[in-house]
């Protein structure tokens, strides 16, 4: 069966993925601790855009493109990451909104668990 562009058939999705912001708090001692608290779980599909290998002197590791689509829903941002099975995939880009808020698409890249919002800052075990 044939949709019009930007319609999704709800059963396409099938995964069910996290959806997480940075938060700041304060330890014991008053220093700052940034983690990772969840939002939201949804259902998404995943699309997988492209699988290049970068081997540059900080990234060994393969770097995936994925696309999910969810349910649109309001406050999703490129400073919030993806969570889906137990792989991390940072957002990349401005979600984009698919309909009249029927759906927003999130562009993503693979990543290892980032110490804070942005994926060049890696804990010291990486460097």
């Amino acid at each position: 069966m044939l949709q019009a562009p930007g319609n999704t058939d709800p059963a396409q999705l099938d995964r069910r993925i996290v959806l997480q912001s940075l938060t700041t708090t304060r330890d014991d001692i008053g220093g700052k601790v940034e983690t990772w608290a969840d939002v939201a779980t949804v259902w998404a599909s995943k699309r997988v855009e492209s699988g290049r290998r970068l081997f540059a002197a900080e990234q060994k590791s393969p770097e995936e493109i994925v696309t999910f689509r969810i349910r649109w829903r309001a406050g999703v941002t490129v400073f919030m990451r993806v969570v889906y099975k137990d792989d991390f995939f940072e957002i990349i880009q401005k979600p984009v909104e698919i309909g009249r808020r029927a759906y927003l698409e999130l562009t993503t890249r693979s990543i290892r668990e980032p110490v804070s919002a942005f994926s060049n800052e890696f804990s010291p075990e990486f460097q």
